[in-house]
């Protein structure tokens, strides 16, 4: 039987020694022993798919502060002294691998399933065929691949509660999780004193959260005015942020503008992120920077929202139909989306364009209904900002059946 590792699928089969198989930490962390024939619990945070939400701010930094200090780096590892193993008695939706490095990780430590990548990118490896072997064999493989690594190639090492998170590029410039959140809450409240704190979450992959930045707020104000010409109602509106970022190699730390309308509170993505790579010159000087530039973005990209308001949709259904299409979202969202935006329109409502954008919102409703995690939202969303790309009268034809 198989099982998915990230994205890896391996075999679960494997010979179990008589003997115990001692996992250290780095020093200062308290390693776990693993018996063969022992179940060993996990705290709820050492789970590879543990993840956290929060409603207030203050309790978000406490907690990304905790972590933090559950977590260091190991800098500096050639990439040819990697060694890769299988675990003895892997816990439950574990990957059941384990790696260390001569000189420096000298005891094995466990691999979480968001260090997989980076592990396969350290030895120059991919294709879909791993997904097919056994763990014996997909050890064999990555061992032999970090031999011929190149001589001076050197690697990061991430490492969280006993286990290791990401395995990444010497180059790799690691930015305080906790500190980034920090800043950008300080420099929100001094900005926007009316600020919400809308909601974070923290994975082991990712970690985000976001604000409205209140409705009293002068960034929103041409397009309220624009909203009032067209007879649109505009009773809550508020720009939005969006920050998101990761240690681990999934991203970088990114700043997206957003907005917030009606009753209900949608928060719909403006596009255009502001992101700032783990590379040389990344600093939390150059956070700042971004963080302070990108409230400049606002009225522009407010401003092309409006003008949707002039791009008038004949066939609502088959419009929304084709954006989603074009935009690649699944259709276990799309189509729930598609028919709840159709049900505005069924009586020949007029529709523009603002309006299917609009409407895309319940794409994020349908996902959060369906318990998607928050990696998979924040990808929906910058998704559904590339729809302001899009020239909305090419796709407004009647629907299709499919």
């Amino acid at each position: 039987m198989s099982k998915t590792v990230g994205n890896l699928a391996l075999n679960e089969q494997m010979a179990l020694p008589t003997g115990g198989l001692n996992v250290h930490a780095p020093v200062g962390v308290t390693p776990i022993v693993v018996f063969p024939k022992e179940v060993i619990e996990e705290r709820p945070y050492e789970k590879d798919d543990a993840t956290n939400d929060f409603a207030e701010m203050s309790e978000m930094l406490d907690f990304l502060w905790e972590r933090e200090h559950n977590a260091g780096w190991e800098i500096e590892i050639p990439s040819r002294s990697f060694s890769l193993d299988v675990q003895t008695n892997p816990l439950k939706n574990t990957t059941g691998l384990i790696l260390k490095s001569r000189g420096i990780l000298t005891n094995y430590m466990p691999l979480r399933d968001c260090a997989i990548s980076t592990m396969l990118d350290r030895a120059r490896i991919s294709g879909t065929a791993l997904n097919h072997v056994t763990r014996e064999v997909f050890r064999d493989i990555v061992n032999e691949c970090f031999l011929v690594a190149p001589k001076d190639a050197t690697a990061k090492v991430r490492y969280a509660d006993e286990k290791i998170s990401a395995v990444l590029s010497g180059y790799y410039v690691p930015l305080e999780m906790p500190e980034i959140f920090e800043i950008a809450a300080n420099e929100i409240h001094l900005r926007f004193p009316r600020n919400i704190f809308a909601g974070g979450q923290w994975s082991h992959s990712i970690t985000s959260c976001e604000w409205a930045l209140g409705d009293e707020s002068s960034l929103v104000d041409a397009y309220k005015q624009a909203l009032d010409r067209h007879g649109v109602d505009n009773d809550y509106v508020s720009p939005g942020l969006r920050l998101s970022s990761s240690d681990v190699g999934i991203s970088g730390v990114n700043l997206m503008p957003k907005l917030i309308i009606g009753k209900n509170r949608v928060f719909l993505p403006l596009g255009g992120v502001v992101g700032l790579e783990h590379k040389t010159g990344a600093s939390m000087e150059k956070f700042r920077e971004n963080l302070s530039g990108v409230f400049g973005q606002y009225r522009d990209k407010l401003a092309n929202l409006a003008a949707l308001l002039d791009v008038g949709i004949a066939y609502p259904e088959g419009c929304f139909a084709a954006i989603t299409k074009r935009l690649g979202i699944p259709k276990k969202y799309a189509d729930p989306a598609r028919e709840a935006f159709a049900i505005a329109f069924y009586d020949g409502s007029s529709c523009t364009a603002h309006d299917v954008y609009c409407g895309l919102g319940e794409l994020l409703f349908q996902m959060q209904i369906s318990g998607a995690s928050g990696e998979q939202m924040l990808r929906m969303e910058d998704s559904i900002a590339r729809a302001l790309t899009l020239n909305f009268r090419d796709y407004d034809k009647p629907m299709k059946d499919e």
